[in-house]
């Protein structure tokens, strides 16, 4: 006979059992007997909400260690949850966005050991490991394992030693949460508090996928190479305004930590590329910029990932040079508004004559040639850029920014400028046209050293969105 504590508890988990045989599928929860069980004359076990069960899933072969209680929210998320397009799932005040690493910097955030702290008794759990694990890599210094046979002071250094890295062993097992979250970021939005992280590990898309089936033996529901954008809101959000978050969240990780992510629908099988692209060599800063969002942010910094989404160097300079173009229109209209209100400020304004309209009519014709594209793209980028940024990552036939001393000579920074944005122009135009079609300038980027101008083009689209981001709404164009 099985009794629950409180009473209600048996009809909750009996609903939550059949929604989880209906919809998940394999095998039920451990820990606790069946339904059709608990009534059969037997010893009294008593379930309460603090009753651990252990969850499993198709073709993982890990497993959850939860509480009925925390079971019962899991499940009850999960029902009130939508699956969207296999890329994100959903609630009111709370999403999940899957994402895939596309650089060696992003699968080192994902494997950083830098993690979100959750509470007090994770910082403590967090504390005593970097103390065992000092107390191990002494006891290592001081172990002689050459020494054949040991002495009776080297039996007692081995024995502690292997004591300490079973109480190291244990505390990482304490640490280790189902859900690891990394690079948290709180902000507050039209008075709601936002937090968005990047989280991995079990996750409620893990119920999702094994719904839809879009899992099998090699491609498991929980994967070492998925990560999520995971929004919290304490209002309730639309899609939307949930997709400008990760929007915002995807751009500060690359302009910030250097790690790209692309939202990525969980469709195809995709081989571990840990081996291949994890890279130890530096680790990520630990804090994130605010947030780019507001009016024309998101649409701008959707062209961005997009760009981050392909390792293909023209698709990238191309979807560089788009958000480029889309900040040139604000740029524009800023510069052609302080020309031409310079001009009515003066006295002459309040008794024009016919000299003066002349002027002034010039003066609106000059601004006319910013409508094309070439001075379109040369304004932004000589408003928007630092020529000294970009001279770090310039491949070498920009000679212009191989001026010594860069920063310290103004008179060579716009020129260089110049040049870039002449450069990206061009080799936009090569590469969106057939070559059939397209006849040749000169100031097209080598063939050979495109890798390095996409670099180049990627941190001038950084710095346009960053003064895109302090212009204010009412000044934007989009």
């Amino acid at each position: 006979m099985v009794t629950f504590s409180p009473p209600e508890l048996r009809r909750q988990l009996a609903d939550a059992l059949e929604l989880w045989s209906n919809r998940i599928g394999g095998d039920l929860p451990e820990g606790i007997p069946l339904p059709e069980e608990w009534d059969e004359e037997g010893p009294e076990e008593a379930i309460g909400r603090d009753t651990c069960l252990e969850l499993s899933l198709s073709h993982w072969e890990g497993s959850l260690e939860i509480s009925c209680g925390e079971f019962l929210k899991l499940v009850g998320d999960f029902e009130e949850s939508l699956f969207v397009r296999a890329v994100g799932c959903i609630r009111p005040r709370h999403s999940l966005w899957r994402v895939t690493p596309v650089n060696p910097m992003a699968y080192r955030l994902m494997t950083s050991e830098v993690v979100v702290v959750e509470d007090n008794a994770h910082q403590q759990l967090l504390d005593d490991l970097v103390s065992v694990r000092e107390k191990e890599a002494e006891l290592s210094k001081t172990v002689d394992w050459d020494m054949r046979p040991p002495s009776a002071e080297q039996v007692g250094l081995r024995e502690r030693l292997q004591e300490a890295r079973r109480e190291v062993s244990r505390v990482e097992a304490l640490v280790e949460r189902p859900t690891q979250r990394r690079q948290l970021v709180e902000l507050s939005n039209d008075g709601r508090k936002v937090t968005v992280c990047l989280a991995s590990g079990f996750t409620l898309f893990a119920l999702h996928v094994t719904e839809a089936e879009l899992v099998e033996e090699y491609y498991p529901p929980v994967a070492g190479d998925e990560a999520f954008v995971e929004v919290a809101c304490s209002h309730s959000l639309t899609e939307e305004e949930a997709l400008s978050f990760v929007n915002g969240y995807i751009f500060e990780l690359s302009a910030t930590v250097g790690a790209e992510f692309v939202l990525s629908p969980r469709l195809e099988v995709d081989e571990d590329p840990y081996g291949e692209f994890c890279d130890e060599s530096s680790d990520p800063p630990k804090r994130l910029r605010p947030l780019a969002v507001g009016k024309g942010i998101s649409e701008l910094l959707s062209i961005y990932n997009r760009a981050i989404g392909t390792s293909d160097d023209e698709l990238r300079i191309l979807c560089f040079t788009k958000v480029i173009e889309f900040v040139a229109q604000t740029a524009v209209r800023l510069q052609s508004t302080e020309t031409i209100r310079g001009k009515l400020m003066s006295p002459r304004a309040i008794s024009p004559d016919a000299q003066f309209i002349s002027e002034l009519e010039l003066l609106m014709e000059q601004q006319r040639a910013f409508k094309k594209d070439r001075e379109a793209i040369r304004l932004a980028v000589s408003q928007c850029c630092d020529a000294t940024e970009l001279a770090r990552h310039s491949p070498p036939f920009l000679k212009e920014f191989a001026v010594p001393n860069l920063a310290a000579d103004p008179k060579s920074q716009g020129p260089a400028l110049a040049r870039f944005a002449d450069v990206l122009y061009s080799t936009r135009n090569a590469i969106a046209h057939a070559k059939a079609n397209y006849t040749a300038t000169g100031d097209e980027c080598p063939s050979g050293q495109i890798s390095q101008f996409t670099a180049c083009a990627k941190v001038a689209a950084e710095q346009v969105i960053r003064w895109f981001e302090v212009v204010p709404e009412a000044h934007r164009v989009f």
